[in-house]
């Protein structure tokens, strides 16, 4: 049964994908010999593809493979239709040591160095030289490394000369120009006189003498060679005159010029030469008697005040920021620019003080002094050294807790900064209005009267205080009424307790 089954799917299959087959393409392409049709996609396509080169693409109408762009092969390489690419003809086989080089497609030595004008030659790739030896003069021999003929000797040439490689020879490097009674001295390179009558210059006179270069009898001959030679001492001046070498002959002028340099220069007569800083030790033994604040400068020839200033300056500095350096007195002061100091610590506020000892600002200086200024203004104040400051009620919560355990007999008053005494009083008073009746049971702050009576007086202002209550949340005509009833009150209880006593209760309430 399961055979069956399964032979059924399959023909469903089969007749499924076929009818798919025709019912997809409508019509079915006549294709090229080169080509089959592809029913997936109802075109013609190639059979094979092309060879994967990358100047190789394939024509999908021909299916033939054609190159991507056209070569320009360089001979002897050609161009390859089958892969597109230049190649040599036929691959050669090289003897060793050489390799096939598909560029020039030859056989090719690897590279080798060679000396001189050798080059590397086939098949032995060997360094020879790319001629054969060749006959050579007779001063000369065939050099194999230069592959050419060279000198058997090269000798030194002198100053004026260089050394020919064709004739082995020293020739001159310039050829001078001689004049009509000269010739041409290829030894020396000089033009020589070609008639020497150098024996017939007169000998009396030795102003005269013979002219190498004129080929004549002349006055004071060389003159530039005596004058070169003469000036090669610098106390030596040449005097073209009478053709002599004479000492300082220029004397006048040179010290003249040597005054005018100033005072570190010094005219020498006998190096008959203007000297910088001349009697140097002198000038500086003199400078010495000035005492520490000078000292003797070599390179300026001259005796400075506060010399090595910078060393001076740097050994103050070491001393601290209190000390500063006088450049006019050339000297490390002690709270150098003082008042600068004490200006700059006025700006600081009147927290700090100038320390004059010290020469330092401090903070909260003469603080004694503070304090006493402080405890001046009474008990109330006290001074805070955090701040700095005589403060109203200095150590507030101490206060605040000595008086908490004085006892429930004392309390706090906030804006008198006092611990009081309070006197406990009753009162029991009914107010009957038009619209509001009100009991009210006040004890009221009680006051240390300067009499010692311990009789216990009613506080009337209790009630006027308890009035003042209601009237501070009263926002209608009654709080107006009470108001108008408390000011009768205060006027009949000062009447009535006298004006001393009143004035303690006020005290005691308002804390005045």
């Amino acid at each position: 049964m399961k055979k069956i089954l399964g032979l059924l799917v399959l023909i469903i299959c089969i007749f499924h994908v076929s009818g798919y087959r025709y019912y997809r393409c409508k019509n079915k392409l006549d294709c090229l010999d080169t080509q089959y049709f592809s029913w997936s996609s109802c075109r013609c396509k190639c059979l094979f593809d092309c060879p994967n080169y990358s100047n190789v693409i394939q024509n999908n109408s021909t299916c033939e493979c054609e190159c991507k762009e056209q070569l320009n092969c360089t001979a002897p390489q050609i161009l390859d239709p089958d892969t597109c690419q230049c190649k040599c003809k036929k691959t050669l086989k090289c003897a060793k040591p050489m390799s096939f080089n598909s560029t020039i497609c030859d056989c090719q030595c690897p590279n080798i160095a060679c000396d001189g004008n050798q080059v590397v030659m086939k098949p032995n790739c060997t360094c020879q030289c790319p001629t054969a030896p060749r006959k050579c003069n007779d001063n000369q021999v065939w050099d194999p490394i230069a592959c050419s003929c060279v000198c058997k000797d090269q000798p030194q040439c002198a100053f004026n000369q260089v050394f020919n490689n064709s004739t082995c020879s020293c020739q001159c490097s310039t050829q001078p120009s001689c004049a009509s009674y000269q010739t041409l001295n290829t030894n020396t390179c000089e033009c020589d006189c070609t008639t020497d009558n150098s024996t017939s210059c007169n000998a009396q006179l030795p102003l005269y003498g013979w002219n190498s270069r004129k080929c004549n009898c002349d006055f004071c001959p060389d003159n530039l060679t005596r004058k070169t030679l003469c000036e090669s001492n610098a106390n030596y001046k040449w005097n073209a005159t009478n053709c002599s070498c004479q000492f300082c002959h220029t004397r006048n002028v040179d010290q003249a010029a040597c005054t005018a340099k100033g005072s570190t220069f010094g005219w020498s007569e006998s190096q008959c030469s203007c000297i910088f800083c001349l009697n140097k030790d002198v000038r500086a033994s003199q400078c010495d008697l000035l005492g520490s604040l000078y000292g003797w400068n070599d390179t300026t020839c001259n005796c400075d005040f506060c010399p090595n200033l910078n060393d001076r300056v740097n050994s103050c500095n070491a001393l601290g920021d209190k000390y500063g350096f006088n450049s006019t007195q050339c000297q490390c002061n002690f709270c150098y620019k003082r008042s600068d100091r004490i200006t700059a610590c006025n700006a600081q506020g009147s927290t700090y003080g100038w320390n004059d000892t010290n020469c330092s600002c401090d903070f909260c200086y003469n603080q004694a002094d503070r304090i006493n200024s402080c405890n001046l203004l009474g008990s109330t104040y006290g001074f805070d050294p955090i701040q700095c400051s005589c403060t109203f009620c200095y150590g507030k919560a101490d206060r605040i807790a000595a008086c908490n355990a004085s006892g429930s007999a004392y309390a706090w008053n906030d804006t008198s900064c006092q611990c009081y005494l309070i006197p406990t009083t009753t009162t029991t008073s009914t107010t009957t209005t038009t619209t509001t009746t009100t009991t009210t049971t006040s004890t009221t702050a009680a006051v240390t009267s300067s009499s010692n009576s311990s009789t216990t007086t009613a506080d009337p202002f209790a009630s006027i205080q308890k009035l003042g209550a209601l009237l501070s949340t009263s926002q209608n005509d009654t709080g107006s009424f009470v108001s108008h009833v408390a000011s009768s009150l205060t006027d009949a209880f000062s009447q009535a307790l006298g004006e001393n006593t009143w004035n303690a209760y006020k005290q005691a309430l308002l804390g005045n």
